[in-house]
């Protein structure tokens, strides 16, 4: 009896660490290091004060903080980071502030991105001089370009088309203005012209058209970039 509820512990605890051992994503570093990423050990009712329960990795202040193979904490600083995939059902958070240091009002705010799809991520300007590289969220891709989305330490979401061979910015507009303002209208335009060979991507622009077309009021309306996903158009 007592060697029938040993060997039933010791299957409860195996199981109960395999579960946990469930990778989530892939961080691929410029010096070349591949770095697996784990799910959140949520059985174990470990406190991870950088990585709350309900995220398996959580950019923060512009370091990343994750489960190691070892079951450990992880931090690694962002600008170390070349490319980063996440797996379908992974959560990504992210910490932004909100409010102004000067005036007193500053406050941390963050999000949690449950990944519907396998979903990569990689270094890429913000500015055309390109001299800061952040994560951004691929959105679609051929051989001439690469379209992406990001949100900054204000939480404010860009989206960017950079060159797929020299990773150039090209264009940026604010995402919620795609479409709307003057400028976001002629980026609109210039995306589906960079990624006229990408039917499905330009399937979601379209659905989301027609939506804005039979809306009669601008609140009405939605972001015309509102639910693309991941493409790859090679």
């Amino acid at each position: 009896m007592k060697l029938l509820t040993s060997l039933s512990l010791f299957l409860f605890i195996t199981i109960s660490l395999l579960a946990t051992d469930t990778p989530i994503g892939v961080i691929e570093t410029f010096e070349g290091e591949t770095i697996t990423m784990y799910q959140h050990p949520e059985s174990r009712k470990l406190n991870f004060s950088k990585l709350p329960v309900g995220c398996d990795c959580s950019n923060q202040k512009f370091k990343l903080f994750f489960i190691n193979e070892e079951g450990k904490l992880g931090k690694i600083a962002e600008r170390e980071i070349k490319k980063m995939t996440l797996n379908k059902g992974a959560v990504y958070c992210k910490t932004f502030k909100q409010g102004s240091s000067a005036a007193g009002t500053d406050r941390s705010m963050s999000f949690e991105v449950p990944m519907e799809e396998d979903t990569e991520m990689r270094a890429l300007p913000t500015t055309s001089r390109g001299k800061k590289l952040v994560l951004q969220t691929i959105l679609a891709k051929n051989k001439k370009y690469t379209f992406s989305m990001f949100t900054n330490d204000s939480g404010a979401a860009f989206a960017n088309v950079c060159s797929a061979t020299t990773g150039k910015l090209i264009k940026s507009e604010n995402f919620l203005s795609v479409g709307f303002s003057k400028s976001g209208k002629t980026f609109l335009q210039n995306l589906k012209k960079y990624f006229k060979d990408c039917e499905e991507f330009l399937d979601e622009i379209k659905k989301n058209e027609e939506t804005n077309a039979a809306a009669k009021k601008r609140r009405n309306k939605i972001p015309y970039l509102q639910g693309v996903g991941a493409s790859s158009c090679d």
